[in-house]
């Protein structure tokens, strides 16, 4: 008689679609892609490539906590939003690091302790994709096998990748087309105002009247009933902010981009679950006090 993991290994194989889960080191790609390759087209390659084994369950970054201090907190902000990815913050040491100098972070700890925690043998996913070159990711990998996973590196620069992932059982390179180096960002005028008044600046009427524009469009986002995942959708709303707002298309997607990096809307695209309003966000709250008449 089969046992059940053996029959649970023979009903994966007959599937035509599998479910997939991608753990992405984010420094050791970030690092790997910088000044060489776009970071959006290395994230929609992984996307387009996940989409073609299966169902992108989720796609989560492992971020070292000195990354919102001193590095590209905007980029991965832009990344997450655009994209829908997941977040993990991990924290550092300074023991550890090279020279006594810098930080050690704990992001292949983190990784192996989510994996502890969350996955379990006979439910999805089936297939963990490890987005590293960092061979210590090899102990949470050994992990999520025991736990009757399928496990994959997928790596961006092999010159730049430890040779105990190369000899890993599987590993694929994510060959992405040349790409410029990531261009500047234009500067969105509604967080600007919030920046501003985070650091006790003086605001202004421009400011005032954009903190209104917040308010107005949480408010009119928070009674939509049906979820939106795709662009058309998603221009829609932009639409319908211009028309009530009487704002321009740029005005409306800074204003939508402003809630989602408060936290006070959020939209999934790769999981398709849609755009919600956190209405008990503290954010809104203050915002509703702060532009009381």
């Amino acid at each position: 008689m089969r046992s059940a993991q053996t029959k649970y290994y023979c009903a994966l194989k007959e599937r035509k679609e599998m479910n997939i889960l991608i753990l992405v080191d984010w420094q050791n790609l970030f690092k790997t892609c910088e000044g060489k390759f776009h970071l959006d087209k290395v994230v929609e390659e992984i996307i387009r490539r996940a989409l073609e084994r299966g169902v992108l369950q989720e796609i989560r970054l492992f971020i070292p906590n000195y990354q919102l201090i001193a590095g590209p907190w905007k980029l991965i902000n832009r990344l997450q939003l655009k994209y829908g990815l997941a977040v993990s913050i991990c924290p550092c040491l300074r023991e550890g690091a090279e020279n006594g100098e810098g930080y050690k972070d704990l992001v292949d700890f983190e990784v192996l302790r989510w994996i502890t925690k969350y996955l379990h043998p006979g439910t999805p996913p089936e297939l963990v994709v490890f987005v590293s070159g960092d061979g210590h990711f090899l102990v949470a990998a050994n992990e999520a096998k025991t736990r009757g996973k399928e496990v994959e590196f997928w790596i961006v620069n092999p010159e730049t990748t430890s040779g105990a992932i190369l000899g890993f059982q599987t590993f694929r390179e994510i060959k992405i087309p040349g790409e410029p180096i990531f261009a500047e960002e234009e500067e969105n005028a509604f967080i600007a105002t919030l920046d501003k008044i985070q650091k006790g600046g003086e605001t202004d009427e421009a400011d005032k009247q954009r903190l209104s524009f917040l308010r107005k469009a949480s408010e009119i986002l928070a009674v939509i009933e049906e979820p939106f995942t795709l662009e058309k959708k998603i221009q829609e709303v932009n639409q319908e902010l211009q028309q009530r707002l009487g704002i321009s298309e740029k005005e409306a997607k800074e204003i939508l981009k402003a809630l989602m990096v408060l936290g006070a809307a959020r939209i999934y695209p790769v999981a398709s679950v849609g755009l919600t309003i956190d209405s008990t966000s503290l954010f809104l709250e203050w915002l509703r006090r702060k532009t009381e008449p």
